[in-house]
């Protein structure tokens, strides 16, 4: 599964510990586009853009296939934003070090990173997520209509209690005006 990437990062080969061939493909980018040999030698890739994707592949002899991937947490080493994105091919080994690339780009005051898995819901969808096993209420509002219903008014209830005082709304229209006068 490709891992998505904005802005502009500089990609290199940290380290190689598989017998298959190894390879990453770079799309969607406005620079930096190809397919990179997998291998400590490969030149740093320098890559911008909007919104794109990188996907490790190996070979175990039949052509090459996606890896599977993971990123390991973002750290701030020498004024750089850093992680790794480390894989596992087809071997029987299971250790996510057969190709491990590092990705850094420059810290500044205007960027910061979002780093894990993020989802949109549409739709019918009246909490988030929308998943019949989980329930996130994430605004006042949602926490006033999830009230409303018995059955989730028990829970937040007995497990949130200091969340049930809810402030009463700004009535609309404009605020009454205070005078105040001042004598000379």
């Amino acid at each position: 599964m490709p891992i998505n990437m904005q802005g502009s990062w500089t990609v290199r080969v940290k380290s190689k510990d598989a017998s298959f061939p190894q390879r990453f493909i770079i799309s969607g980018a406005a620079s930096g586009n190809g397919t990179y040999v997998g291998a400590v030698a490969t030149p740093p890739v320098f890559v911008t853009g909007a919104a794109w994707a990188i996907t490790i592949q190996n070979n175990p002899g039949s052509g090459f296939v996606n890896s599977g991937e993971q990123i390991k947490f973002p750290t701030v080493s020498g004024g750089q934003y850093r992680f790794d994105i480390e894989s596992n091919d087809a071997g029987a080994d299971e250790d996510f070090n057969d190709l491990i690339l590092t990705c850094s780009t420059p810290v500044t005051a205007t960027d910061f990173l979002i780093y894990g898995n993020a989802s949109s819901y549409s739709g019918l969808c009246r909490f988030n997520p929308c998943w019949p096993f989980w329930l996130v209420i994430d605004t006042q509002l949602a926490l006033v209509e999830a009230l409303k219903n018995p059955l989730l008014r028990v829970p937040i209830e007995k497990l949130y209690p200091e969340r049930l005082r809810i402030d009463p709304p700004i009535p609309p229209g404009p605020l009454p005006i205070r005078r105040r006068f001042v004598r000379w």
